[in-house]
């Protein structure tokens, strides 16, 4: 008698906890996708500053951003003691349909060297072959 009243308060439990689950799957893949989405924005506004600073200081950059079919920005770090290595996140963008494309980067070396370096690079490109070569991962 007792095995089939543990039963169904098994199968009550399990579908407890499966219902309790649900929600929180579901929680944390809104968390993954909001903290994905901070980290574009982060993305973002370092691709912007870095663009200001440089159409600052480089008095034609502006007028090839405007001619461009597209640009990237990216912010790296590279340490290095006799091993160097180093990475980095940024996007790329086809400047007149807005389409984004967020990445991460890495770079490794064996030399003589001693140091850290945080710099940002930025890509203008020409027009959409250069945009799309098959050796370029934007």
């Amino acid at each position: 008698m007792k095995n089939t009243s543990t039963c169904p308060v098994a199968v009550v439990c399990i579908a407890l906890v499966s219902i309790m689950a649900s929600p929180a799957a579901a929680e944390e893949e809104n968390w993954q996708s909001l903290k994905l989405e901070s980290k574009r924005m982060k993305i973002d506004e370092m691709a912007q500053q870095a663009l200001n600073t440089l159409f600052a200081t480089q008095s034609r950059a502006e007028d090839l951003f405007e001619m461009s079919y597209g640009w990237a920005v990216f912010d790296n770090l590279k340490l290095a003691f006799f091993v160097s290595g180093g990475g980095g996140n940024g996007v790329a963008k086809v400047r007149v349909s807005g389409e984004k494309t967020y990445m991460k980067m890495g770079t490794g070396g064996i030399g003589v060297g001693l140091g850290a370096n945080k710099y940002q690079v930025v890509f203008l490109f020409q027009d959409r072959t250069v945009l799309t070569m098959p050796y370029c991962p934007f």
